[in-house]
C-alpha cells in the first residue's frame, strides 16, 4: 500500500475527488489522508465515504500540535494550509511508520505511479525539480523544487527532512519572494545542502497543468 496525504477545503473539494478517482482509476493499492481545512469539506467527504480514504480534522491536527495552532493567527489563511503540509506528513509517519507522499490536491495521475515509486525508493526524501524553461526563467525565484509533490520515507532521516521542514514553515511561511524563503517552497531548494546522502530529485515526473504523469 502507498500512503498519500493532501488538503483542501470547500473550493477545492472537486479537484480533490479528481485526485482521489485518478489514483483509484491507476493505482488502487493506496490510502489517500485528506486533511479537512474545514467543516463544511469534512462533512461532503464523511457522507461520501470515499474508499482508501482516511480524514483528518484540522482541529485533530491542531490539538497535537501546539506550534501549528499558534501560527494560525500570524498570516494568511492559505499561508496556514502551507504550514500545515509537513505536520500532517509527520502526523501520518508517526502513525504508520511509513513513507508519506505528500500531493496538492489540484494534482491528477493519468497512470500508474508505481513506476516512479520505484525510482524513488531509494532515497528518504524526493522532491519534483521545476525544470522551467528559459522563457520561464523568472520563475525560478519561487523556489527550484515544487511543494505541490513531496515524499519522505519514515526513516531518521526522512523524519529529520519533515521535521526541519515543520520547523521553517512554523517560523515563517509568507507568500514574500525573499532570498531564500517563499512560503513552504524554496525551502525546499536547501535540501540537497542539509540531507546530501538522502536527497532524490524525482526526475522522471512532468509537471502539466493541474496534472502529473510519468515522463
Amino acid at each position: 500500500m502507498t500512503l498519500y496525504c493532501t488538503l483542501f477545503d470547500r473550493n477545492y473539494i472537486s479537484r480533490g475527488l479528481a485526485l482521489h478517482a485518478s489514483l483509484l482509476r491507476h493505482y488502487p493499492d493506496f490510502k489517500l489522508a485528506i486533511l479537512c481545512l474545514d467543516e463544511f469539506t469534512q462533512e461532503v467527504l464523511a457522507g461520501l465515504a470515499l474508499p482508501h480514504v482516511e480524514l483528518v480534522s484540522l482541529s485533530a491536527l491542531e490539538a497535537l500540535d501546539a506550534d501549528l495552532l499558534r501560527a494560525k493567527s500570524e498570516g494568511r489563511r492559505v499561508e496556514y494550509y502551507f504550514t500545515c503540509k509537513p505536520v500532517l506528513m509527520l502526523y501520518l509517519m508517526g502513525k504508520y511508520n511509513d513513507r508519506v507522499t505528500y500531493l496538492d490536491s489540484d494534482l491528477f495521475y493519468f497512470s500508474d505511479p508505481s513506476l516512479l515509486e520505484q525510482e524513488y525508493a531509494p532515497g528518504s526524501v524526493a522532491l519534483t525539480p521545476h525544470r522551467f524553461p528559459a522563457r520561464l526563467a523568472e520563475r525560478n525565484q519561487f523556489g527550484q523544487f515544487n511543494a505541490g509533490w513531496v515524499s519522505a520515507n519514515s526513516s531518521v532521516e526522512g523524519r529529520r527532512f519533515v521535521d526541519w521542514w515543520r520547523e521553517r514553515c512554523i517560523e515563517w511561511c509568507r507568500l514574500e519572494v525573499q532570498e531564500t524563503r517563499f512560503g513552504d517552497q524554496k525551502y525546499l531548494d536547501q535540501v540537497p545542502t542539509f540531507f546530501p546522502t538522502s536527497m532524490f530529485s524525482a526526475m522522471p515526473v512532468r509537471t502539466w497543468r493541474r496534472g502529473i504523469s510519468m515522463a
